[in-house]
């Protein structure tokens, strides 16, 4: 059950980041335009939401197997453990993906905007911090107890 969840885990930790390839891809070889947005008031509200996303997500999704409820809920049961994981190694996962991927597309449709480009390098160097290697989901699931 533990390999099944590990499989599910790496492909939600893998396909953001070859949605956010295809992107880069598709606009650097002008399939896509990018976009010449006129208007710099969706730009900067833009950008204020991404940032405050960001600089929120990372800490929060790197500190989340360590909230008491949620260790709780990952070690009391064995059974429900890979199940538990699952859910909330994908609300993690996404945590993460979900605004490197805006982050690059916003990155184009906002002219090549670089604070976009940042945080999205950023997120995706921060999830190599979450990684669902086995030893990881073993181990995030037989802790006893927090520090």
């Amino acid at each position: 059950m533990m390999k099944e969840t590990q499989r599910k885990l790496l492909i939600a930790f893998f396909a953001p980041v070859i949605m956010a390839v295809i992107i880069i891809v598709l606009y650097e070889t002008e399939c896509l335009m990018p976009g010449n947005l006129p208007d710099p008031t969706v730009n900067f509200l833009a950008g204020t939401v991404m940032v405050l996303l960001t600089i929120g997500s990372i800490p929060f999704a790197l500190y989340m197997f360590r909230i008491p409820k949620i260790h709780r809920q990952l070690t009391d049961d064995a059974q429900k453990a890979p199940q538990r994981l699952l859910f909330f190694g994908m609300l993690r996962m996404m945590m993460l993906a979900v605004p490197m991927v805006v982050n690059i597309w916003f990155y184009y449709f906002f002219s090549f905007t670089t604070s976009y480009f940042y945080m999205a390098v950023i997120l995706f160097l921060s999830m190599f911090f979450i990684y669902p290697s086995m030893d990881r989901c073993k181990a995030e699931t037989e802790a006893p107890n927090l520090p």
